[in-house]
């Protein structure tokens, strides 16, 4: 699912052993070819001993990559396809800090627009531990990701 970087994205690193975490980012242009060091390199430390989950939004990170060409027209002059530098690729690795290494957890790769999500985007019904009833009659299923209405039954 394509990420929208004018609302929050935000990575999670959580693993019960971990002491921190670190996200590697590659961004490149849609015909370009991915960087071969890291675009940018975050990292941090958990917040405490009983809390190992570390949090990054990555959308700032995209938005700063992405540009736009203005022409002094607000409107499209004409049918052509959007300019390549106003969406970008992405890659980001998470990795887990144990016993004072970091150990690769998970890659993603995506395309990144200068836009809104939705409220309802990302709700993923396979890591909440409670029951859901659905409220809707006919729920399309898209990438993996449900958006429904929900309440919650214990």
């Amino acid at each position: 699912m394509p990420i929208n970087a004018r609302s929050p994205h935000v990575v999670q690193v959580n693993d019960p052993t971990q002491t921190g975490s670190k996200i590697e980012i590659d961004l490149w242009y849609y015909t370009g070819t991915q960087p071969l060091t890291p675009t940018y390199t975050l990292s941090k430390l958990i917040p405490a001993v009983n809390n190992t989950d570390t949090a990054y939004n990555i959308s700032p990170y995209i938005r700063e990559y992405l540009l736009h060409k203005f022409t002094g027209n607000n409107y499209a002059t004409n049918q052509f396809l959007t300019d390549q530098y106003e969406h970008v690729n992405i890659e980001y690795r998470t990795y887990n800090f144990i016993g004072g290494v970091y150990v690769l957890d998970t890659t993603v790769t995506d395309i990144c627009f200068d836009g809104y999500g939705y409220y309802e985007e990302r709700v993923r019904l396979y890591s909440v531990s409670i029951t859901l009833a659905l409220l809707a009659t006919h729920v399309p299923k898209i990438d993996g990701y449900i958006p429904c209405k929900c309440e919650a039954r214990r």
